[in-house]
């Protein structure tokens, strides 16, 4: 204790490996409420809505993602959304023609963006190069996510709170 009082201390940011897992853990659980949401479609769109909120307040919070630096937080985004990033490459290698059959990768990129899946109602049913418009929607999403979050963890200093430069810590 100094003579000014009780020195406050911050918390450090957790590694970019602690903040994949605990993202990840956040959107199973969210994945699983989803699912058990499923028969009531307002509840679920809620939740998806309110689970993409969420993941914008994880980027730029100080404790979780906003608390790590650029690289740091690029290698815990693409660490979270691994399994999706690698089926949604392999789905868009499918849908070009370059790869063979996309069925596994379909599924188990729709199983870990369940906590989205509601919204895939809210696309019409428009084919797209013979994919529905959702697939392509899926396919892309993991990509979106990981660079619209990364992007967002860059804070604004102080001194440009009104200008269009960004503090790179």
């Amino acid at each position: 204790m100094s003579a000014a009082g009780p020195v406050k201390r911050s918390a450090a940011a957790p590694g970019p490996i602690a903040c994949a897992a605990f993202l990840a853990t956040v959107q199973l659980l969210a994945g699983i409420a989803a699912w058990c949401l499923s028969p009531f479609p307002f509840l679920a769109v809620g939740l998806a809505v309110a689970y993409g909120m969420w993941c914008v307040l994880a980027a730029r919070a100080g404790w979780l993602l906003g608390g790590l630096g650029a690289w740091s937080r690029l290698l815990a985004l693409s660490l979270w959304q691994a399994p999706a990033l690698v089926f949604s490459a392999w789905n868009l290698l499918y849908f070009f023609g370059w790869a063979g059959r996309g069925d596994v990768g379909a599924v188990v990129l729709h199983l870990w963006l369940q906590p989205f899946a509601p919204l895939w109602a809210l696309a019409p049913g428009i084919v797209v190069a013979d994919r529905g418009l959702y697939l392509w929607i899926q396919a892309v999403l993991p990509w979106a996510l990981v660079v619209a979050l990364w992007c967002l963890g860059f804070r604004r200093s102080a001194a440009n709170r009104g200008s269009i430069g960004w503090n790179r810590t």
